[in-house]
């Protein structure tokens, strides 16, 4: 748990920091909305519905059953565990551990059971990620087509410029950007450009393994970027899963996105979340204080966690 929760923390005080010192970050971020710091699906517009609710409703199944399993691991009663139906859809599940038994129980199992659930969360990620590493290095650039009566011929080309890096060069003949055929220098003008499919599929691949906690970027918001996209999928074509992969990539991407936020946010060290109900355990069994007293730092290290997440939400609309 710890480990999960430092994660977290580092990843929105991060956010807060590039936010606040970048007028991009803000801009962009202002025109998410608020909404998009919620993961919920329907509301957050980044959120495609068909995908995210299918992982949302596996991962709170995951989350929960680690919860249960752990406790019956150790003996301790469960109440009730159940499936959240709505109109007959399963939408989630849940897990009664008793109250008082959990409270008996020792801090090793305290830990181990409020541990499991954020834990399996971050397992699925970890698998997510990886399967989907698998499907994207199946990819190939399908070749585009020899008959051109179409595109614009680019006359040169600046050294270490983006368009360079991009794989542009003197001569070389433009005929689509961004889905859209190039007739003239005005159609260039009316689209924005991305990297061509095989420089795109390459920047991609490596992001994988950039940084210590990849991110990689959400196939609705870079659009431009993703080999799975909608945008981008027509390029490319699977030799394992043919032109049915972005639907597999698709489902992978959304799996670890949901079970990596879920497993992070439950790691907070707020009240009621997992991380809260943990370190305040921890706080309190600290004998040699008084028990009031205890609980009141236990409250303390909540409302500042909670304080943060706030500044997380409302910095993007501050002035500065």
């Amino acid at each position: 748990m710890p480990v999960i929760t430092a994660v977290a923390l580092l990843l929105i005080v991060s956010s807060i920091v590039a936010v606040a010192s970048s007028v991009t970050f803000r801009e962009t971020a202002r025109g998410f909305g608020p909404q998009a710091n919620l993961l919920i699906p329907g509301i957050n517009p980044i959120l495609p519905i068909g995908y995210t609710l299918a992982a949302l409703i596996i991962s709170v199944f995951i989350h929960e059953a680690g919860h249960g399993i752990v406790a019956r691991v150790h003996n301790l009663k469960v109440e009730s565990t159940g499936i959240v139906l709505v109109l007959g859809i399963p939408m989630g599940a849940f897990v009664n551990i008793e109250r008082e038994e959990l409270a008996k129980a020792s801090i090793k199992q305290r830990s181990a059971v409020l541990t499991a659930g954020p834990l399996n969360n971050m397992i699925l990620a970890a698998a997510s990620f990886i399967l989907l590493y698998v499907v994207v290095s199946t990819l190939v650039p399908i070749p585009q087509v020899s008959n051109i009566d179409h595109g614009i011929v680019i006359s040169d080309v600046t050294k270490n410029s983006l368009a360079e890096g991009l794989g542009l060069s003197p001569n070389s003949i433009l005929i689509t950007a961004a889905g859209t055929e190039i007739h003239s220098g005005d159609d260039l003008r009316k689209v924005q450009l991305g990297p061509l499919p095989v420089q795109a599929l390459e920047m991609y691949k490596r992001s994988f393994t950039a940084g210590i906690i990849p991110i990689l970027p959400p196939p609705t918001v870079l659009k431009g970027y993703v080999p799975y996209s909608d945008q981008m999928s027509q390029n490319y074509y699977s030799t394992v899963f043919g032109s049915s992969y972005p639907i597999i990539a698709n489902m992978l991407y959304w799996l670890w996105f949901i079970n990596f936020n879920l497993g992070i946010f439950n790691a907070l060290p707020i009240g009621p979340l997992d991380g809260g109900q943990l370190y305040g355990a921890l706080i309190e069994s600290r004998s040699r204080f008084n028990k009031a007293r205890l609980k009141n730092i236990s409250a303390v290290v909540s409302w500042v966690m909670v304080l943060i997440v706030v500044v997380g939400f409302v910095i993007p609309y501050l002035p500065f």
